[in-house]
């Protein structure tokens, strides 16, 4: 770390066993390479593309990872029941509809400085229907006190994520895309100063479409069915991320920037 300031890196959607795969390798490289001291994973995919197990739970404190968002497959493995009250990394949408445990928010604390990380759900074609975050989100954040403040909004629409953006623009540091899987070319600095990318991408197989075999996915496409099959190739794989310059000065972020890697490489 630099004196006067430390990274964040911020991990897209980590998709099944290539996913964890690509990560525990890329991570290690990247650590040394970039000094990154904070660590925040999309895991909600983690266990066969839909939720996260106990096993692979122990995975990412294996890899000491600090933050674990979740999105609308959050609770797809029965198994988080039983560890995700007990946890103290793992953040799910907050914006969620019923009693469902967990939180959609935590603060940190690293180096002096307090960093609170949030998750909303959108709404635009999502099966799912949830409390409206339009509604409900500034408010939340209004009510936390910390230096840092990043929000993983997990939705479909580029356009509700851009609109959600703007809405937290000035009020939080960072506004993040994840669960369409596709990293996008957006990243910018919105007018009152918020850093915002509509999606930062998918840890996983390339040669799949969003992870699922490709052969499985046309066939949905075509006729309506659709045996979801896992891909698993290890011939192809992509490393989507955001890295994060905190000025430990200012006690904000002075610089972001997208990574994306395939096989290991820009």
């Amino acid at each position: 770390m630099l004196q006067n300031k430390f990274k964040i890196l911020i991990v897209g959607d980590v998709f099944g066993k290539v996913g964890r795969e690509v990560l525990m390798q890329t991570l290690t490289s990247l650590r040394k390479k970039e000094d990154i001291s904070f660590l925040i994973v999309n895991g909600e995919n983690t266990t066969n593309g839909r939720g996260i197990n106990k096993n692979h739970y122990n995975f990412y404190n294996d890899l000491n990872i600090d933050v674990i968002t979740l999105g609308n497959h959050s609770f797809d493995e029965l198994e988080i029941y039983s560890f995700i009250n007990e946890s103290n990394n793992i953040i799910r949408p907050y914006n969620l509809i019923g009693k469902y445990p967990g939180v959609g928010y935590k603060i940190y604390s690293k180096f002096g400085l307090s960093i609170s990380v949030f998750q909303f759900i959108g709404n635009t074609y999502m099966k799912e229907r949830n409390e409206n975050p339009f509604l409900i989100a500034e408010e939340v954040i209004k009510r936390v006190e910390s230096d840092i403040k990043i929000v993983d909004f997990h939705a479909e629409a580029t356009s509700e994520k851009v609109a959600f953006g703007y809405l937290l623009d000035g009020l939080v540091d960072l506004v993040y895309g994840t669960h369409t899987h596709i990293q996008t070319v957006d990243l910018r600095v919105l007018n009152k100063g918020t850093y915002y990318i509509s999606d930062i991408g998918m840890t996983g197989d390339l040669d799949s479409v969003i992870g699922i075999e490709k052969d499985s996915s046309i066939a949905k496409f075509k006729d309506g069915k659709m045996k979801t099959i896992i891909k698993e190739n290890y011939n192809l794989t992509q490393f989507s991320a955001l890295l994060l310059d905190i000025d430990l000065d200012t006690k904000k972020i002075s610089n972001v920037e997208r990574i994306y890697l395939v096989n290991g490489k820009d």
